[in-house]
Formats: structure tokens, sequence, C-alpha cells
């Protein structure tokens, strides 16, 4: 890999719709944020993890190789894209990989597919299903930060409009599952309890 690639795992949701914190559900007897740590790992020197204040020592005690962090102060409460720039900030390096912690059906295979079309003059590699663009499990770089802090301080929180942005890179995946974002109980019973 021609350069090195910090881990973002996105866990600061509050998981409203869900009804209880869903990076803590499991699937196959792991966290769904384990799922995700794991599909990362072998991409990344090192993998932060954005949470919530009241998660930070729940995780820490599980997660010795991992860096737990919150939100900067000036970003809290902002949503995905304050937990990327957050990162960012804590640790300057060239690419960022980025994923939720809500997605358990997500692959290392998956990841590679991404990955492995980084390429100079691109700012983010972005996986496409089906005609979907899903920008919560892709690549950034280090470049769309003072993008991504000039639209916080505007009070635009949406990812797909960083997008717009940016020079990026599609990559066509043709297996959905991968891409699965569990908001509710009802899909937890349906996708993982059938």
């Amino acid at each position: 890999m021609q350069q090195p690639i910090v881990g973002i795992l996105l866990a600061g949701g509050k998981s409203s719709r869900f009804g209880s914190p869903k990076m803590f559900a499991e699937h196959n007897g792991k966290a769904f944020y384990h799922h995700s740590l794991d599909a990362i790992t072998p991409f990344v020197k090192h993998v932060y993890m954005v949470t919530q204040p009241h998660y930070v020592d729940q995780i820490k005690s599980a997660e010795a190789d991992v860096s737990i962090l919150i939100d900067l102060p000036s970003v809290r409460e902002k949503g995905p894209l304050a937990g990327m720039y957050s990162v960012m900030q804590e640790n300057r390096s060239t690419w960022y990989l980025v994923i939720p912690t809500d997605v358990p059906f997500m692959t290392e295979a998956t990841i590679h597919l991404i990955v492995k079309e980084i390429q100079p003059g691109y700012q983010a590699i972005i996986p496409s299903c089906k005609g979907r663009l899903q920008p919560l499990v892709g690549v950034y770089h280090a470049t769309v930060a003072p993008l991504i802090e000039e639209m916080l301080q505007a009070g635009d929180y949406a990812v797909y409009q960083l997008l717009q942005k940016l020079k990026v890179k599609t990559v066509e995946v043709e297996d959905e599952e991968p891409f699965y974002n569990l908001n509710y109980q009802r899909d937890y019973d349906y996708l993982i309890k059938k």
C-alpha cells in the first residue's frame, strides 16, 4: 500500500430508532462494532473509534489496541462528519478509511475492493451498490479536513454534500449485504434473528 491509512470507526449515533446502542448488538457472537473493526484492521496502521462520552470506558476495557475519541468540542453532536474531522485533527495521516459500527455484514473482501482503488488525484474512494453511493464506508484524503470544517461551521452536516465538493472515485460493488444498515429493532429481528 503506497501511503498510510488511519481507520475511523463511527460510533457516535444515539441509536434512538433502534432502542438500544446498536454498536453493542450482536451478530454471530460479536458486537456489531467488532465486525466493522475486523473488516478494516488489515488495511490500516491504527484505528480510532469516535463515540459518545458515556461509552468510552466500556469500549476502552474491551479494545486495548483501539484509540477511543469523542468529538472535538467545536463540532460535537454534528454527525459523522464531526467524527471524521475529530480523528483527522488527532492523527495527521494521508488517507482515512471510514466505516460505521452498524454494518454487521461488512467484510474484509469488500473493504479491499475499495482500498485497492486508492490513487493520486482523488480525494475520496467511495463504493456504489445498485446505483447508490455509500459514503460512510469509504476512504478520504487528508485534504478534505478543511472542507469538512467549513461545512460544519456553516451548519451543513450532510456527507453527500461533502462528496459534491470532492474529486471522487466510485467503486462498483455488486453485493448489497455488506452495506445493510440496521436502524430499527425490526431490521435486527429480520436480518440477524431470522
